[in-house]
């Protein structure tokens, strides 16, 4: 469905302070968030329960490290739209399910809308993300 993510500029330097010691990066469950275009580095252009009747932040389960590579390990299945969403061609994963730190971004393979009854998936694998 979607391509690698790749983490904003500001998780990043979070992970290297950590290496360094100078900084802390606290676990947290990552949670997959719509756009409607590129999220840039804060998360723009996320959906909202206005445009997209229904919507919430799903939370995502992600596998071990296998050469720098971690994939959703169980499908991400969103909630069923109360009315017809706008388009969405990027997610994004936080570090909250409601505000939060924006961790990264990917574009969507093709955009979706989900329509009224519907809900969106995101298989098992779909989901990669990658420190590069």
């Amino acid at each position: 469905m979607a391509t690698t993510a790749a983490l904003s500029a500001s998780f990043r330097t979070k992970i290297i302070g950590a290496l360094r010691n100078v900084a802390d990066v606290t676990k947290f469950v990552p949670y997959l968030s719509l756009h409607t275009g590129d999220p840039s580095t804060t998360g723009a252009n996320e959906v909202t329960n206005g445009t997209c009747p229904g919507y919430v932040r799903k939370a995502v389960t992600l596998g071990g490290d296998v050469a720098g590579l971690s994939k959703n390990t169980t499908a991400v299945v969103g909630p069923t739209a109360s009315g017809d969403w706008v388009q969405t061609s990027w997610y994004g994963l936080w570090d909250a399910e409601t505000s939060g730190n924006f961790v990264g971004k990917c574009q969507l393979d093709t955009a979706k809308t989900v329509l009224s009854g519907d809900h969106y998936e995101f298989a098992i694998d779909a989901i990669q993300v990658t420190i590069n």
